[in-house]
Formats: C-alpha cells, sequence, structure tokens
C-alpha cells in the first residue's frame, strides 16, 4: 500500500509502457499512480483503490474514520490491521460500496464511488 498525499493532491502519470505525455482517463479524466512519480517515471501500475481525506462520520457522531489516504496498485497485497473500533470494517464496506464516505473521495479501478447510481451495486 502506498500513502498519498492528503490536500496538496495525487500524484499523476500515465500507465506502464504509454507514452508519458499522453496519460490514459479514468471516469474522472485522470490516471493514479504511486507516490513519487513523475511524467518521467512511468513505470509503475495504476491504483486499483484509491482513497483521498477521506472521512466517515456516522449520524450518532463517531467518526470511523478520520482523513484517511492511500493507494493499493494492482497486484499487491495489503492487510487491513488495527485494534476493535479503529474503521477496518467501514474501510472495506466502502471499498465494496456498502457505506459512502462522509468526505473526501474514493475510487476503485479509476471509478469515483460516490457517483455510483444504486442500481449500479451489485
Amino acid at each position: 500500500m502506498t500513502l498519498l498525499p492528503g490536500a496538496s493532491g495525487i500524484p499523476r502519470c500515465s500507465p506502464l509502457g504509454a507514452d508519458c505525455s499522453d496519460p490514459l482517463p479514468s471516469e474522472e479524466g485522470e490516471s493514479i499512480y504511486a507516490l513519487g512519480e513523475s511524467r518521467s517515471s512511468c513505470n509503475r501500475r495504476p491504483f486499483v483503490i484509491s482513497f483521498d481525506s477521506v472521512s466517515k462520520r456516522y449520524p450518532e457522531g463517531r467518526e470511523a474514520l478520520i482523513d484517511v489516504s492511500f493507494g493499493v496498485a494492482a497486484g499487491e497485497m495489503v492487510f487491513v490491521t488495527g485494534h476493535s473500533g479503529a474503521g477496518k470494517t467501514t474501510l472495506l464496506k466502502m471499498i465494496a460500496a456498502i457505506e459512502r464516505p462522509s468526505r473526501g473521495s474514493l475510487a476503485v479501478h479509476g471509478r469515483n464511488l460516490a457517483r455510483l447510481q444504486p442500481r449500479e451495486i451489485p
């Protein structure tokens, strides 16, 4: 897992083997790649899951996640660990589109999950 910068934005470049001057568009028109990459180092795999400043607050006021930013590249193995109540289940429910973030953006395969219509969720 690669941690991303928060408010300063997410590094972007074009995909493996592609011309770095011609980025591969996602739903939002940009591709998201690993932290520290530049257009001259487009040799990384794209993130298949990316959280950018994601927070989740439940109606009773409990905050499960606060300003979480990270990316998971294609083929990367990730473990989610933490104490009871740390937000592990909430994080996984957000990836599955069972829960929605209160703030921030979450994308899976370049698709912003906040823009999914209920009928698009399996």
